[in-house]
């Protein structure tokens, strides 16, 4: 929808806790995966940052035999000459506030996510990583980002490379 050029992210993420609440009720058993919410924005939140903040700790405590629930912000930019960043391991290493803020949206990479973004990053990832991308630049790397989330989501540990 148009907003105006503004990104009210605390609304998507309120309307994602209440889908992913509801999808739980009825996907609760041994064989359903966590689920995954996939975050992409060329903006930074617009509308209040609390209901945000508590929307998205809410949806990663909506747990399934599998696991936690997970949030993936990927952050596009078209801007030339800027930085792109995979998967901090700590909000210093975010350039401004905002890519903070969705750091903080984001959720931990566990040894299952590691070793899948390992599959196709070809690079080994420390504990306590975020699974959080800004500044993606190219469709490439945003399919490869997504192609990754929907793996995960869908067969959990059974990555396939893109």
């Amino acid at each position: 929808a148009d907003n105006g050029g503004m990104t009210p992210m605390a609304s998507a993420f309120s309307l994602a806790k209440d889908v992913t609440a509801a999808w739980v009720e009825e996907h609760n058993g041994l064989q359903d995966p966590a689920p995954c919410i996939i975050n992409i924005t060329d903006g930074y939140p617009s509308d209040d940052e609390f209901e945000l903040i508590s929307a998205a700790n809410d949806i990663m405590k909506i747990v399934v035999p599998d696991g936690n629930s997970i949030i993936f912000n990927i952050h596009v930019s078209t801007v030339s000459n800027i930085s792109k960043y995979e998967f901090p391991i700590d909000a210093t290493l975010c350039s401004d506030e905002s890519y903070r803020m969705l750091y903080e949206l984001s959720s931990t990479i566990t040894n299952d996510l590691a070793d899948g973004i390992f599959l196709f990053s070809n690079r080994p990832l420390p504990d306590q990583e975020k699974l959080f991308v800004y500044n993606i630049d190219n469709v490439w790397d945003l399919y490869r980002y997504l192609h990754f989330a929907i793996e995960y989501a869908f067969h959990h540990n059974m990555f396939i490379e893109p």
